[in-house]
């Protein structure tokens, strides 16, 4: 009995991993970055008035976030390719 269990387990394990689209080039599901502003001297974070953030995904730069209300930290997606980086412009 406990081998059939091991066994059915293995092959639900086995075949539950079939999918290539694990990451999602966007929406909510997107690895990100979050970036804190903090200042130089004493290390304590900084709020930012406004901020503009563009992003090269490859294809040209797109505007990711254009926040005109007071910050302190922002997330800016990443690329999903097979790119080793992603540019981007604050």
């Amino acid at each position: 009995m406990k081998r059939i269990i091991f066994l059915f387990t293995f092959i639900l394990l086995l075949f539950s991993c079939g999918s290539e689209d694990d990451i999602c080039t966007n929406g909510e599901a997107s690895p990100r970055i979050k970036m804190k502003f903090k200042t130089s001297e004493t290390n304590k974070l900084k709020t930012l008035d406004s901020i503009f953030v563009s992003v090269d995904f490859g294809a040209g730069v797109k505007s990711v976030l254009k926040q005109k209300f007071p910050t302190d930290s922002i997330l800016i997606p990443l690329r999903v390719d097979d790119a080793p980086y992603t540019d981007m412009y604050i």
